[in-house]
């Protein structure tokens, strides 16, 4: 717990960094460096087989997805996410060693965030990255626990992405639904897997206007609000996987939640199959032609975590945002009292668009895993 006395030690000392976890796959790692207003963020991915091709279009592709485009509803701070990549790499392909890729942060506002020093910030990491790191965790515009970390999560996406499209598998990823307001689902009698990625590109006319009203109206509220993104993997051949802790759904499920603000992940029919019945939802087979296929795809493409053949689905909740411009009521541990405060800075009234390149990122990622061989 902290305490006034404790946060009166913390105070005297420097900044303070939290630690970041490698995430470890079967054959891959992933670490991601740096925190929302250093010099430069990074991921460094490990375990990428040598004469595999890395492909920066791939690269260039996911970054520009990420990136707030002038919306009303997005981030005001608009990096160019120039990067390097400074190791691992030669003439195209991995040599290796582990891949580094180095992202510049160049629009960086950290004078934002001096009226907050000790107020902990309902809904964001404030009070638990205190309570392990100190006082002096460097909380400035999220820190280690910032949004702007996805960008090198979705550099590590695309190097992994030119790889397993070669395999012939391809992910996509989209909105499915902004607060009330539902977009499109693989579900739904007529839908057809957008040709690529894209926070809109598996609306239509109807359903984006909706979302993005509910949006900007969030923004001109000073609120935000929440969405949900989906995602398919076409192309994946049965029998990728392994079961129980190894399975398709941990793999991914455990690079989802690196990515933050993500609260829920489900496969298939996910939380719905908790109100079916198994005659409804058994996915019965055919053969088309000599091709073994599912008449139905409520488990989301996999069966004891390993892929079935079908297509792959996952569905993944974004929370709002509590960055919002509108008067908080908290604590601040310095001065052990109760305050009122508010949030300045440039946030997203609805992370769930520039979200699509993330989670793309991490099924891509995931795969790249489970489809790499000894």
């Amino acid at each position: 717990m902290i305490t006034a006395r404790w946060a009166a030690e913390s105070i005297k000392n420097i900044w303070r960094r939290g630690t970041l976890t490698d995430w470890k796959g079967e054959k891959l790692s992933l670490r991601i460096n740096g925190a929302s207003h250093d010099d430069f963020i990074s991921a460094v991915i490990g375990g990428i087989k040598p004469g595999s091709v890395i492909k920066c279009e791939e690269i260039d592709r996911l970054l520009a997805l990420r990136r707030p485009h002038g919306e009303k509803y997005s981030t005001s701070r608009i990096e160019d996410d120039e990067y390097e990549i400074v190791r691992g790499v030669e003439g195209g392909r991995a040599n290796g060693d582990p891949i580094e890729i180095r992202i510049k942060n160049a629009n960086v506002r950290s004078r934002d965030y001096d009226a907050l020093k000790g107020i902990v910030r309902p809904g964001h990491a404030d009070y638990a990255a205190m309570a392990k790191y100190g006082l002096t965790a460097d909380l400035r515009g999220g820190g280690i626990f910032s949004g702007r970390l996805t960008a090198a999560l979705c550099a590590a996406g695309g190097a992994a992405a030119g790889i397993i499209k070669l395999h012939g598998v391809k992910v996509t990823a989209y909105l499915s639904k902004v607060g009330g307001v539902k977009i499109a689902s693989y579900g739904d009698g007529d839908f057809v897997v957008p040709e690529e990625s894209g926070a809109f590109s598996a609306a239509n006319a109807r359903s984006r206007q909706a979302a993005e009203k509910v949006m900007n109206d969030a923004a001109k509220a000073g609120d935000s609000v929440g969405g949900i993104v989906e995602c398919v993997v076409t192309g994946l051949p049965a029998g990728v996987g392994d079961a129980q802790f190894g399975s398709l759904e941990s793999r991914i499920s455990s690079l989802m939640f690196g990515i933050p603000a993500v609260k829920a992940v489900e496969f298939g029919l996910g939380c719905a199959f908790g109100g079916a019945y198994g005659s409804e939802v058994r996915d019965e087979w055919y053969y088309d032609g000599d091709v073994p296929k599912t008449k139905s795809n409520y488990n989301g493409g996999i069966n004891g975590g390993i892929s079935n053949g079908m297509p792959v689905c996952c569905r993944v909740t974004i929370k709002p945002t509590p960055s919002v411009l509108l008067p908080f009521c908290s604590i601040d541990v310095i001065n052990h009292r109760e305050v009122t405060a508010k949030i300045e800075g440039r946030h997203d009234a609805c992370i769930a668009p520039r979200a699509v390149a993330a989670v793309e990122s991490a099924v891509d990622i995931a795969l790249l895993d489970a489809l790499t061989e000894d």
